[in-house]
């Protein structure tokens, strides 16, 4: 039986990994049983900030509420059938995000309110069965005061643009970007995205 549920588990991580046309994911099994696998993706590098905030749907500064994990349907139909995946026939895409609840304080810009509570993915993390790591960015941390740069979707949380150049962190009057991070972003220079 212990079997069986592993291998109900890896081919379900399998399928995951034929359904993302985007993103790469390696596999393997732990000592604990867990299955654990990296995920990779290709993500737009913008060359500044100004790029970055024209192509968001929302910049917002914010705090981290709190974090979960969850397995999520990303099923959709297919844009451009053809004989293989003919009109009717859909591949089932499930993935493993954390999302993260984000309090928005300030809006620079989008259609969000000062107050109100965003939810924002981003894939990996780690469900009773599985360990699903990204292979760039990092998890948005509780209690941290956070700018982000957003693509909102209709029927699922908002995404970052970019996993390392769409999320800074705020500490004092400093905003702090990921290592690998070679956009620089000052508060001031925020204003010019406001909303009017």
């Amino acid at each position: 039986m212990r079997h069986f549920k592993t291998l109900i588990i890896l081919i379900f991580l399998i399928t995951l990994t034929v359904g993302c046309s985007n993103e790469q994911q390696v596999i393997e099994e732990t000592s604990n049983e867990k299955l654990t696998g990296t995920v990779g993706g290709f993500y737009k590098s913008y060359s500044d900030v100004d790029e970055l905030a024209e192509k968001a749907d929302l910049v917002i500064e914010g705090k981290v509420l709190g974090s979960r994990v969850e397995v999520l349907d990303m099923t959709k139909e297919p844009e451009n059938p053809t004989e293989e995946n003919a009109p009717g026939e859909v591949q089932q895409i499930e993935r493993i995000y954390t999302i993260s609840k984000v309090e928005v304080t300030k809006v620079y810009k989008g259609e969000v309110e000062k107050q109100e509570i965003i939810e924002v993915k981003q894939i990996g993390g780690e469900t009773e069965n599985a360990i699903l790591i990204p292979e760039e960015g990092a998890y948005l941390k509780e209690n941290k005061k956070v700018v982000l740069f957003l693509e909102s979707y209709e029927d699922s949380p908002a995404s970052l643009l970019n996993p390392i150049q769409a999320q800074y962190t705020i500490e004092g009057n400093k905003i702090v970007k990921l290592k690998d991070n070679n956009l620089k972003l000052e508060l001031k220079d925020l204003k010019k995205y406001e909303n009017n």
